[in-house]
């Protein structure tokens, strides 16, 4: 079930993209990928139960989507889009959705996402020197996700989609402790 939902969730997003594509620039597909992301609380908790118990009708059901329109300012497109999904009963698609059109607007820009890892936090220098090899290395865009891990000792592990680059004093060690 949870492959269908993926598929169906990718299906939404690249329709999306496609309708933005007419009248998007990169501020646009920015944004929109910033709403959805605030959008992904429908498909959350209680708010996914009201819009998915029959109890309530449209009318309410779209009074409370006019209300988080406002609230996060969404735009008319993502407005649009929110209110089909609505209609066809798949707002509990919403953060799988914004997830797959995160991942569609990152290969149309030919990026994608490295998550780093590292012992002590990393000057803006030291991370610009990691996003530049990692860039070479996979030959696209990194978008440059850093987060300290003090089990390493030292260095620095980043992954790249499946691709793991392992230079951390623990790589070592366990690399070291398996060649013995």
């Amino acid at each position: 079930m949870a492959q269908k939902s993926d598929q169906l969730a990718a299906r939404y997003a690249h329709a999306l993209l496609d309708v933005l594509q007419e009248q998007a620039n990169e501020k646009a597909y920015d944004q929109s990928a910033q709403q959805l992301e605030q959008l992904s609380v429908l498909s959350q908790g209680e708010i996914k139960g009201f819009f998915s118990n029959p109890v309530f009708d449209a009318e309410e059901k779209n009074q409370v989507l006019e209300s988080i329109f406002t609230t996060y300012k969404i735009s008319a497109p993502i407005q649009r889009f929110t209110q089909c999904l609505a209609q066809l009963g798949h707002l509990y698609l919403m953060e799988e959705v914004a997830q797959a059109f995160e991942k569609e607007l990152s290969e149309l820009r030919a990026q994608t996402k490295a998550f780093v890892q590292t012992a002590f936090s990393l000057s803006q220098v030291q991370q610009d020197k990691i996003t530049k090899a990692l860039e070479k290395a996979v030959g696209k865009k990194i978008n440059l996700q850093v987060e300290e891990s003090p089990e390493l000792i030292g260095g620095v592990r980043a992954q790249v989609g499946g691709i793991v680059f392992d230079a951390s004093v623990l790589g070592y060690l366990d690399r070291m402790s398996k060649q013995s």
